[in-house]
């Protein structure tokens, strides 16, 4: 039976729509199909309430006024989240993602895909979510201490039998290591479906949904994402929910399969429609779109489910930390001229005692003058749950951990050098001195925050490989970048906004 496939031509760039939709179709002689309704939310990054930034933004307690409208007008109805869901805001650091859960389970999500950001607050508090989770959790190549997550499950969806897979991303080994984040095995999602698939299969299914924390692009030097891969390699699968890369997508083909995404920071709902045919079973039909929250009112049972997390987050996101008579700005290169990350590496050498640290601009926060730094502003500046380690290294070592990084300068990873003082190449490529006033084959302690120790997410390979030699020692402190910095904005003495040492000079 031949199949036609047609998208509606949308020019996102300038489009402002109500919705945007996409549609797949199969033409077919069969017996009245089921109609039923996949709904996705990824990305969400604990965006649950705006009343601490903007109030005009989308957030969860919006969107859920979307998915109860949604569900309503659906005749049979899956809700699924394909990850990224606890961490990203004030509100998911300070309740560890419990805030999160509990909107999963209010709004009773049949299927939950944790993502690569569920592992920030540590494997063991992961856990400890699943365990207070209501919802089915799907993560087929993952390993939590040595327990597979479940891999699949099958729905009965209006009569239709609708098996969910659900997979992370296997590069979360170039996110996460020892001393760090560790407890957890991950493999590719291909390695996993090639042992799933036969199984799963063999039940005969009418429908085959891959829900993934991975995001469809067409080009990836790096690998991250392999959905064009799994679409080719595995045919039978009908439709990819995707995520990880916060893209809107409404609807397109990738192989055979149907792939929508919705975006990220609950800015919409994915609804896919689809028509089935449980005698032949495949789908007739699909059609998707996306519906954006904002400017909807937030769902009032949704927020009381959550009030006693939110109400202290005002006061928490407006309390102070120290005022500020200079501005402290992220802007210019982290090393050699920019006053945010020369402030993290001043704090993190008086915690640690490291000699050199490398460390990069975390946002493109700044602080401005006379106004005190509150939790929020350090939050915003500071988003990620980095740990600090520290690793003994020689000049030499030192040397090629800085060239590694240059090659990567004009990445939102670059992390800069503090402490020793480099010259470098006109081009910015090449490390042409390090002024070294110790033993050329000393070892001085070094800091680095956990994501670039892991490797950058592959973007840093020698330093991952050197940091896994026992010479260097490299341990973890234990103590966040964040926590660091606010310590250090506490009790210094010093001014807050530091003098840049410039310590990598053009030739």
């Amino acid at each position: 039976m031949a199949m036609k496939f047609c998208k509606t031509a949308l020019d996102l760039r300038c489009w402002r729509p109500i919705c945007i939709l996409g549609v797949i179709a199969v033409q077919a002689l069969a017996a009245t199909p089921v109609e039923l309704t996949i709904l996705q939310t990824t990305d969400i990054h604990a965006h649950v309430i705006d009343s601490i930034s903007d109030s005009r933004q989308p957030d969860w307690l919006k969107l859920a006024t979307v998915i109860r409208r949604e569900r309503a007008t659906a005749a049979a109805c899956l809700l699924i989240d394909c990850g990224d869901t606890i961490q990203g805001t004030l509100a998911g650091v300070y309740t560890r993602g419990e805030i999160s859960v509990r909107m999963l389970n209010h709004l009773e999500y049949d299927a939950w895909v944790p993502g690569n950001h569920e592992l920030d607050f540590g494997t063991r508090r992961l856990a400890e979510l699943i365990e207070q989770i209501q919802v089915p959790v799907l993560n087929g190549n993952l390993t939590l201490h040595g327990k597979r997550l479940r891999a699949w499950r099958m729905y009965n969806c209006g009569g239709a039998r609708v098996a969910v897979i659900g997979m992370n991303s296997g590069y979360l080994k170039n996110w996460f290591r020892e001393p760090h984040t560790g407890g957890f095995e991950v493999t590719t999602a291909a390695a996993a479906l090639e042992d799933l698939m036969p199984k799963l299969t063999s039940f005969e299914p009418d429908l085959i949904v891959l829900a993934l924390h991975q995001g469809l692009l067409a080009n990836d030097p790096r690998g991250v994402n392999e959905v064009n891969d799994l679409a080719a390699r595995f045919p039978e699968i009908d439709i990819i929910l995707g995520g990880h890369t916060h893209r809107d997508v409404a609807g397109m083909r990738s192989g055979r399969a149907w792939y929508a995404q919705a975006g990220f920071g609950a800015k919409y709902l994915a609804r896919i429609d689809v028509q089935v045919d449980t005698e032949q079973h495949r789908p007739l039909m699909i059609k998707s779109r996306l519906i954006p929250c904002a400017g909807e009112p937030r769902d009032p049972a949704a927020q009381q489910a959550v009030a006693d997390l939110i109400s202290p987050l005002t006061a928490l996101a407006e309390s102070p930390i120290r005022q500020l008579s200079e501005a402290v700005s992220s802007y210019g290169r982290p090393g050699s001229g920019c006053a945010m990350s020369e402030l993290y590496c001043r704090a993190i050498a008086e915690r640690t005692g490291a000699r050199v640290v490398f460390q990069g601009r975390l946002s493109k926060t700044s602080w401005p003058a006379d106004q005190p730094v509150t939790e929020q502003l350090l939050y915003d500046a500071i988003p990620y749950e980095n740990k600090i380690g520290i690793a003994m290294l020689t000049a030499d070592e030192i040397t090629m951990v800085l060239t590694e990084q240059l090659r990567n300068r004009e990445s939102y990873v670059f992390n800069g050098i503090w402490g020793v003082k480099a010259q470098v190449s006109d081009d910015w490529r090449t490390v042409l001195e390090l002024q070294w006033d110790t033993l050329a084959n000393a070892r001085v302690p070094v800091a680095f925050h956990s994501y670039a120790a892991a490797g950058g997410g592959g973007r840093f390979p020698k330093l991952r490989t050197l940091l896994a030699t026992a010479a260097v020692q490299y341990r973890s402190t234990g103590l966040m970048t964040r926590d660091i910095v606010r310590d250090h904005l506490r009790n210094s003495s010093e001014p807050v906004a530091p003098t840049v040492h410039w310590v990598m000079r053009e030739q």
